[in-house]
């Protein structure tokens, strides 16, 4: 499977890594994981992710085809999403499952 899973950023969101068990997170994961938090403790106290200790995160425009991630360093990326072919053919096949 590609792709990270649902739900599989919770533990990055709340930096709470280390406390999942098993092995110590790694060091890029660590810092993820505090840069994460700090967006979303940012955005619930202001309403806006952005603050003076990380990178400027973009802003989404309705209609276009853009997704956001993580690079090195804390930079954030943000670009077309590689999926949405495949995203568009599955939405698609959902609207023929729809309840009558």
């Amino acid at each position: 499977m590609d792709g990270v899973p649902h739900t599989a950023e919770i533990s990055f969101v709340f930096d709470t890594l280390a406390a999942d068990g098993g092995t110590q997170p790694a060091t890029h994961d660590s810092a993820v994981a505090r840069i994460t938090n700090t967006y979303w403790a940012t955005f619930a106290r202001t309403g806006n992710p952005n603050g003076r200790t990380v990178s400027q995160w973009p802003r989404q425009v309705v209609g276009r085809d853009s997704i956001t991630g993580f690079g090195p360093g804390g930079t954030i990326t943000a670009g077309p999403d590689p999926r949405r072919e495949r995203l568009d053919v599955s939405g698609a096949a959902g609207g023929l499952l729809r309840p009558r």
